[in-house]
């Protein structure tokens, strides 16, 4: 966006109305492993702003389950790894039943409290 303004005399007030397109998006993909009874999901997540990375001020993860969507860093074994360029990765551990597509769902408030969502299908390995 570029605009000029010219002052020809002291005194002078001027007020200026203009539009801006802010945009954030969120990419996510995520990898479940079944092994030992035990499904390992790890969660890539990439925020962008106007295209470009950007950090994030909050993310939620949230794991599908047969009673609904469950917050995963509350548990034990949840990690997210920042690797301050925009990417995180969040992993952690669900126990049985062995689940194939699983539902996983990030919410995030970018820097400038931007809040996106986005929702995408494990891939099963």
């Amino acid at each position: 966006m570029e605009f000029s303004l010219t002052l020809t005399s002291e005194g002078t007030e001027t007020n200026v109305v203009y539009s801006t397109n802010v945009t954030t998006s969120l990419s996510i993909s995520a990898v479940s492993t079944w092994e030992g009874g035990i499904h390992t999901i790890n969660v890539t997540i990439h925020l962008y702003n106007e295209g470009e990375p950007a950090l994030a001020k909050n993310i939620t993860v949230y794991y599908e389950t047969l009673s609904g969507w469950m917050d995963a860093s509350l548990l034990e074994s949840y990690q997210l790894e920042d690797f301050g360029n925009g990417t995180y990765v969040a992993s952690f551990t669900v126990g049985p039943p062995r689940t194939l597509n699983r539902g996983i769902m990030v919410k995030c408030y970018d820097q400038r409290e931007i809040y996106v969502q986005a929702n995408t299908t494990c891939t099963d390995s």
